[in-house]
């Protein structure tokens, strides 16, 4: 997900005098130019810079709106990074080509999407069971790991698993 701000916005938020502390190793900072009167923001651009850090007074006032920003925002930040939203998600089959249970194991998986979020992980698979399990109503389950899974009763034993990559 990508959400467009202003530079007005990052520029309350305090974040850009700390993007710039970083840069200022490097000789570099972004330069906000604002309108005299209006304060708005009416040019951005990447410069090399000599001088490096901030004054005390700058460095306080940023981190109070830092704290701020997090304070205003702290349930929205936390469920994009929660392992429900956040991530990525791999739809593979995995299937042993062994011709009996006395053979010895012949593994291999097939990826067949990395999605961002669970519920399109979930949607695929479904998709990939509807289209090529022999019982189309073969249900994905939740695994005791988090993974989910389903069996597709054939020559071969072939499952679909969607799994959250961390």
């Amino acid at each position: 997900m990508v959400t467009e701000k202003s530079w007005e916005d990052f520029r309350a938020t305090g974040l850009l005098l700390f993007i710039n502390t970083f840069l200022h190793i490097f000789g570099w900072s972004v330069v906000c130019q604002l309108d005299k009167v209006t304060g708005k923001v009416t040019n951005v651009y990447p410069a090399r810079v000599k001088f490096r850090g901030f004054d005390y007074v700058d460095m306080e006032e940023a981190y109070k709106k830092v704290t701020t920003h997090m304070r205003q925002n702290a349930e929205d930040l936390e469920a994009e990074v929660s392992s429900e939203t956040t991530g990525r998600y791999r739809v593979y089959t995995r299937i042993n080509y062994a011709d009996t249970s006395r053979d010895p194991d012949d593994i291999r998986e097939y990826d067949i999407k990395t999605c961002i979020s669970k519920s399109e992980a979930l949607d695929i698979a479904n998709k990939y069971i509807k289209s090529k399990f022999r019982d189309k109503n073969t249900e994905l389950k939740e695994q005791a790991d988090g993974t989910y899974s389903a069996l597709n009763f054939k020559s071969w034993g072939e499952y679909i698993i969607v799994a959250h990559m961390v």
